[in-house]
């Protein structure tokens, strides 16, 4: 369809269809003739009856952008704003109506030990999911969530964690929607679902049946790019802060906090400011504790910027018994930037023993963690 989704801003997204203006209809033309011609590259078929007719089908659209999503020759993109609520249910419309089926996609990849194979997405194969999230919700404690990748499923299935061997018996399974979820008696290969009171299981984990031991490749989490440092508004609550980041970074990976004991704060990281404000929010929901998000402190170092020949530094040490003694001469050269630390032993003749130059170098390693 060649229309035009108009939102409100500050309506949670609510938005109305209307036609495409006059002055905007040769461009919108355009971007739709490339499309099609993409559209018609994925299927023979299509592709004929584009250079016969000029244009394809609504369902011909429909069916070519399945196809070439799961060749993955297409890759569309969905413009949305996560705060205004502005195209997420147009996004998933499309995920509903383009994504491929666990079916359409085929057999996945797989281990059993060091055994590559390829697993069938089918109800009727033996059973095993993979765990990607955790969350812990009160009255009820962590919640796994994970994907069926064949087989079925049910409360009371005995299955094996084939990461460290132990032993899982499924309890009440959930379907998730939002906040709420909805108890289920069974999942099949494709489902999405959760799992409450799992001991030994965590994101990132395979289960499956005793039979065969199955692990899917695991998730690569993207590295946190935005950093904030975390500033309680009541003193005291330290413990509940350290305690509810802990849990967070538990259920989202991408959400990672450090003390700084240079700076002395704690530095929280993420994808994003919507992504910090969030966890702020979920902070006070539930620990009950507010705190305020504030640019890091700067660490101000120093570096080497010329040669020096040579830094001595002895270390005596007399408690009682054998004493410590030490004796280090360093010559330091300042490299290119870019080019990290590189550490040179340059002791011949065995005049100081091997093993107490690892110590040397961790020395000035930490050293240079404060300039």
């Amino acid at each position: 369809r060649m229309k035009v989704l108009k939102y409100t801003p500050g309506t949670n997204g609510k938005f109305t269809e209307e036609e495409i203006p006059g002055d905007a209809q040769a461009r919108a033309q355009e971007f739709r003739q490339q499309v099609l011609e993409v559209i018609a590259e994925t299927d023979e078929n299509l592709l004929n009856t584009y250079l016969e007719k000029g244009t394809l089908a609504p369902e011909e659209i429909k069916a070519g952008l399945k196809t070439g999503i799961r060749q993955r020759k297409l890759f569309p993109l969905v413009c949305v704003s996560s705060t205004q609520n502005i195209g997420l249910s147009a996004l998933l419309d499309a995920l509903i109506d383009f994504a491929p089926g666990p079916v359409e996609r085929g057999p996945v990849d797989a281990k059993e030990g060091d055994k590559e194979l390829k697993v069938a997405q089918d109800p009727a194969g033996l059973p095993s999911l993979f765990v990607f999230k955790a969350v812990s919700e009160s009255h009820v404690g962590e919640l796994s969530l994970f994907r069926v990748f064949s087989g079925t499923v049910a409360p009371g299935l005995d299955m094996v964690n084939a990461h460290n061997g132990k032993p899982e018996r499924l309890a009440q399974l959930f379907v998730m929607s939002g906040k709420d979820r909805k108890e289920i008696g069974h999942l099949m290969a494709g489902d999405l679902g959760a799992v409450v009171k799992l001991k030994d299981t965590h994101p990132n984990d395979t289960l499956s049946g005793k039979a065969h031991t199955l692990t899917y490749p695991p998730i690569v989490f993207p590295e946190s790019v935005f950093n904030m440092a975390v500033v309680p508004r009541s003193k005291g609550d330290e413990d509940k802060i350290s305690t509810g980041l802990h849990a967070m970074h538990q259920e989202d990976p991408t959400f990672q906090f450090r003390v700084d004991g240079e700076l002395h704060q704690t530095i929280v990281s993420g994808q994003g400011e919507v992504h910090l404000d969030m966890m702020v929010k979920r902070l006070k929901a539930r620990y009950n504790v507010e705190v305020d998000l504030v640019e890091p402190r700067v660490p101000y170092r120093e570096t080497i910027k010329a040669v020096v020949k040579d830094v001595e530094y002895k270390h005596k040490k007399q408690t009682g018994g054998h004493g410590q003694y030490g004796h280090v001469h360093l010559r330091i050269e300042p490299l290119k930037r870019g080019q990290g630390f590189e550490f040179l032993d340059e002791i011949v003749g065995g005049v100081v023993p091997n093993k107490f130059i690892p110590a040397v170098e961790k020395g000035v390693v930490e050293c240079m963690k404060e300039g």
